[in-house]
C-alpha cells in the first residue's frame, strides 16, 4: 500500500466558500436536480459552486493523487455510481475543503450561517433515538454502528487528519473487497465506502483531531431538498440503477457475469450473507 496521504497546514482560512456537488453523469441532469441546485447557489450568493461529473472527476484524482488512487477509484463497479461518488467526496474534500453536498440535498439557512470562522470539521449524527424525527435512521448495530456520522454532506478544510483517515480506509476496503464478507447492494455501499466506513475510520481518532459536532437538521441541512414532480415520491427513481438494488460484486477488475448474482443468491440463501 502507498503511503497514507499527508494532513496539511491549516491554512489562514480554515474552511474556504465553496460548494462541491457530484453528478456522474453531468450532461443529463433532471429538472428536479438542476432546480435544487440552484436554489443552493441563490441561498449562497458568495460562494463558488462545482459540480463534477466522470470526466473532472477522472481528471481531479489523477492530477491530486496519482495513478494507484485513481486504479483504486475506477475499480468500483460503475452500476456502482454511489460509491464511486462516496469515494471521491473525501479526496475532494481533503484536497480542496469547503462544502460538500448530495446532489439531492440542499439548505434553508445560508452555509455563512453554519460555518464559524475557527471550523475545522463539522460532524453530525441523526436525530434517531424512538420518537425523534429520523427515528432509525442510520443505526447499523450488526456493522458496531449504532448511530452513523452522516456523510451525505461534508464541511471542513482542506488536509483535515480524519479526512485523511477515512481515505486510508476506504482504500483498503477497495483493495481487500469480499462480496462474502462485506455484501452487494446497500450494505455493500454502507460498509466499503459509505457511511458505515466514514464512522469508523472518523470516530477512533475524534479525541485527537479538531472537530465540532452540531445538528445538521436544526441548522437548516435538508437531507432530500428536491422537489420531485408529480407521481413520483422518492429521489430513487431520478437515477438509472439505483445502488440498492444492484446485486453485483462492488469492486470489479472486469465485466460482469451471471455467475456473480447467481452466487449472491447462493449466499443468501445459505444465510451467509445479505
Amino acid at each position: 500500500m502507498p503511503p497514507s496521504v499527508q494532513a496539511s497546514p491549516i491554512p489562514p482560512r480554515a474552511i474556504p466558500r465553496v460548494i462541491h456537488q457530484i453528478l456522474l453523469d453531468k450532461h443529463h441532469i433532471a429538472p428536479s436536480i438542476a432546480d435544487n441546485i440552484a436554489r443552493l447557489k441563490a441561498l449562497n450568493p458568495g460562494w463558488r459552486h462545482v459540480l463534477y461529473g466522470n470526466d473532472e472527476i477522472q481528471q481531479h484524482i489523477g492530477t491530486h493523487f496519482g495513478a494507484d488512487v485513481l486504479k483504486a477509484y475506477n475499480s468500483i463497479n460503475p452500476l456502482y455510481g454511489a460509491a464511486r461518488a462516496d469515494f471521491f467526496r473525501y479526496l475532494l474534500m481533503f484536497q480542496d475543503g469547503g462544502v460538500y453536498l448530495d446532489v439531492k440535498s440542499g439548505c434553508t439557512q445560508p452555509l455563512d450561517s453554519i460555518i464559524r470562522s475557527d471550523d475545522e470539521l463539522l460532524l453530525s449524527r441523526w436525530n434517531n433515538q424512538p420518537g425523534e424525527k429520523f427515528a432509525g435512521w442510520g443505526a447499523h448495530i450488526d456493522d458496531g454502528v449504532p448511530s452513523e456520522l452522516q456523510s451525505w454532506h461534508i464541511i471542513g478544510r482542506p488536509g483535515h487528519p480524519l479526512m485523511q483517515a477515512v481515505i486510508d480506509t476506504v482504500l483498503a476496503k477497495l483493495r481487500g473487497y469480499s462480496m462474502r464478507r462485506d455484501g452487494v447492494g446497500k450494505f455493500g455501499v454502507l460498509r466499503t465506502t459509505g457511511p458505515i466506513a466514514y464512522t469508523k475510520a472518523i470516530e477512533p481518532l475524534l479525541a485527537q483531531h479538531p472537530h465540532r459536532f452540531f445538528d445538521s437538521d436544526a441548522a437548516g441541512l435538508v437531507y432530500v431538498a428536491l422537489v420531485l414532480p408529480p407521481g413520483q415520491s422518492s429521489h430513487m427513481g431520478l437515477f438509472k440503477q439505483h445502488y440498492t438494488r444492484v446485486k453485483m460484486p462492488l469492486v470489479s477488475s472486469g465485466p460482469q457475469r451471471p455467475w456473480h448474482y447467481a452466487r449472491y443468491k447462493a449466499l443468501r440463501l445459505l444465510g451467509l450473507m445479505r
